[in-house]
């Protein structure tokens, strides 16, 4: 088991000792604190390595150039301390001491061979069966080839192996032995033979029992199925009673806020109609009197041209008129003479006369006068008219734009105002659950989720919490039956499967020494089939071996609550392979969500622990074996590992890292470390509690 733990500069610790004890220890604290690297801290002082995949210079504490850790333990009575120390990375002492201090291996690789030999597990045996981090939890049914390595070990196949070179190599030495002692062999094989017929009577007496028990454990699955299939229809109508509330409570929301929306859009399309109504009053007569306006345009305008036109010639005639006059005042008579030829003339003519002349200007400056006025009134009428029309126009655009073509169909619309204002007044201003019917009407949802509530209230109808609860607990009761059931079979199985071994192991070995004479000639056939790891001995002890961790794997599934009735561990093509059997039937691992997995890996691993315990270290250390479980499973997970600690007789030790402080507080169970890294200054040990 491992005693210490010493952290220097390592990851988040300063310098921190920690001390373990038999059975169960739990190092809990928030992400961050540290536990994890407790773990690291082992699998470093032993292997070098570590379970975050970084270099060695990263797990040194940020801002400090050395680190160090070293590893306590104590093996068949004997206490091991591993060490390292590295400076700015690189190796600067690496020992393995035993308790006086001797050096026992120095360098990197000796150090990890010799632990090895000592724990007698390797780096990848070691990490997926000792010092497990979070994310190889499952890795234990995930890498089939390295779970049969670890079997094996555990079986002791180097022993195996050990013994195959060492019977080959003493063959001769054990023939003369047989030969000089084979008179001395006889009373040997009474004794075998006696405990042969021993064995043979267990098995005798244990088979009765195992097929009772596998009876017993047929009736009592067949009512745990019955009840998980009634518990199960119950809880879906225990759901859909606790449902009727909320679709009770949503229905009546829906249609009030169906109300609200129906109302504020009435309101709304009021407003719109009153302002189409306003917007277009008078528009008709406006619009009618267009084709007028517009004919008076056409006759003003051609009036104006026509004045506009006489206007110009009197303005030009004028002109003219007026240059005649400037031409009659150098033309006066003078003396009666003309002022061109000097000759005598008795008068001018006309056009040539001042007087004339000047009263002509006189008479087109009045004319012109009159019609820049006529052309002035004319001008202001078409402007009037002008205005006019773009208010016809814009009448008409104000209808077309609102759609309306009759003064009918405006004053339907006015009507259509009243009746919506009236439609208002006439909405409720809310429902409430105890008019679920008259809500069904708003609109077809709300008569959808009206039926539902219909149909979930048939549903639920005549649910019984109480009942409910009696086959909850009938449940529990024939799980922990069942449980015990299985228990007691794997108990009388193991024995008659120890029985049969025996019986096995011993018939070759009568047979060998009644025959002792022909034995030295069948030596190598005795080793191949007895001491090789590929043996049906071997092989026997690893069926064996599986089938026990099934059980007990299949036994802690369902103290974990889950719906897997049996779990089967075989050996295919070199690799463990697990089976599930639910109630549905058979699953894959991959099937089960994440949660179920960890179940499935956390059962596999405590069921091994009763193996684990024959290995030297008998350590067991976790990273978050809680994760993704819930507060019930999480609650099962530790009461299956407190009753198996307990059957361990605290010959084993358990290290759980944690963050979920309150699960174990308030187990009260081994030892709990409390960790801290305020404000990643680094880790320290803020309490130790011994429950």
């Amino acid at each position: 088991m491992i005693e210490s733990i010493e952290l220097n500069n390592f990851i988040s610790y300063k310098s921190e000792t920690i001390k373990l004890d038999e059975g169960i220890t739990a190092l809990i604290g928030d992400n961050g604190a540290g536990k994890s690297s407790i773990l690291d801290a082992v699998m470093f002082s032993f292997f070098g390595e570590n379970g975050r995949d970084v270099n060695v210079e990263d797990l040194q504490r940020i801002g400090e150039n050395q680190m160090y850790t070293k590893t306590t333990f104590r093996i068949k009575g004997e206490k091991y301390s591993a060490f390292r120390h590295y400076v700015n990375g690189k190796p600067k002492k690496i020992e393995l001491q035993d308790e006086s201090g001797e050096l026992i291996a120095k360098s990197s690789t000796v150090v990890k061979q010799k632990i090895s030999e000592l724990i007698n597990l390797d780096h990848s045996t070691f990490k997926i069966a000792t010092v497990v981090p979070l994310k190889d939890l499952q890795s234990i049914v995930e890498q089939g080839d390295v779970f049969r390595e670890l079997i094996d070990k555990v079986l002791g196949a180097e022993k195996f192996k050990k013994l195959d070179r060492i019977l080959n190599d003493g063959k001769n030495e054990f023939k003369e032995y047989l030969e000089e002692n084979y008179q001395n062999s006889y009373e040997d094989v009474e004794r075998l033979e006696r405990e042969f017929q021993e064995k043979e009577r267990e098995i005798k007496e244990s088979i009765p029992q195992r097929d009772e028990l596998k009876k017993n454990k047929i009736n009592l699955e067949d009512n745990i199925c019955k009840l998980e299939k009634e518990i199960e229809k119950d809880s879906v109508r225990e759901v859909k009673f606790k449902e009727l509330p909320n679709l009770k409570e949503d229905l009546v929301s829906y249609v009030n806020d169906a109300i609200n929306r129906d109302k504020n859009q009435l309101q709304k399309e009021v407003k719109n109609d009153e302002r189409k109504v306003n917007e277009c009053a008078g528009c008709f007569s406006i619009v009618n009197n267009k084709e007028r306006i517009d004919k008076e345009i056409l006759d003003y305008n051609t009036e104006l041209r026509i004045i506009l036109k006489d206007l110009d010639q009197s303005e030009k005639e004028k002109i003219r008129y007026e240059q005649q006059s400037e031409f009659a005042n150098r033309l006066e008579l003078r003396d009666g003479k003309c002022p061109v030829c000097d000759s005598p003339v008795d008068k001018l003519k006309p056009l040539y006369q001042k007087e004339h002349v000047e009263e002509k200007i006189k008479t087109l400056s009045k004319k012109i006068i009159i019609l820049k006025k006529k052309q002035s009134e004319l001008e202001d009428s078409i402007k009037t008219l002008t205005y006019k029309l773009n208010e016809a126009e814009n009448a008409n655009v104000k209808l077309k734009t609102h759609n309306i073509s009759t003064e009918i169909e405006l004053e339907q619309i006015a009507e259509t105002i009243k009746e919506k204002i009236q439609k208002i007044r006439e909405m409720p201003v809310t429902i409430n659950s105890g008019q679920l019917l008259e809500a069904s009407t708003i609109d077809s949802h709300a008569k959808m989720k009206y039926e539902k509530i219909l149909q979930i209230e048939e549903e639920s109808q005549g649910f019984d919490h109480g009942e409910f609860r009696v086959k909850k607990d009938a449940l529990t009761q024939n799980r922990q039956k069942l449980e015990q059931i299985i228990e007691n079979s794997g108990q009388i199985s193991n024995k008659i499967t120890s029985a049969e071994k025996r019986i096995e192991d011993l018939k070759p070995i009568i047979k060998e020494m009644k025959l002792a004479s022909g034995f030295i000639s069948e030596i190598k056939k005795i080793k191949d089939v007895i001491f090789s790891e590929k043996s049906n001995t071997f092989v026997g002890l690893r069926y064996s071996a599986l089938r026990k961790i099934s059980e007990k794997a299949s036994s802690y599934m369902i103290t974990l609550g889950t719906n897997v009735r049996r779990i089967t561990l075989k050996e295919i093509d070199r690799k463990i392979v697990t089976e599930c059997d639910t109630i549905e039937g058979p699953r894959t691992l991959g099937s089960f969500s994440t949660g179920e997995q960890r179940c499935v890996a956390l059962a596999i691993r405590l069921a091994m622990s009763e193996m684990m315990a024959r290995t030297p270290l008998k350590t067991i250390m976790l990273d978050e074996p809680t994760a993704n479980l819930d507060q019930e499973r999480s609650d099962m997970f530790l009461q299956a590992l407190r009753k198996l600690s307990s059957s361990l007789n605290q010959n084993f030790q358990f290290i759980i890292a944690t963050n979920d402080e309150e699960l174990w507080t308030n187990a009260k169970i081994g030892t709990l470390y409390k960790l801290e890294n305020p404000n990643n200054k680094g880790t320290i040990v803020k309490e130790v509690i011994r429950q």
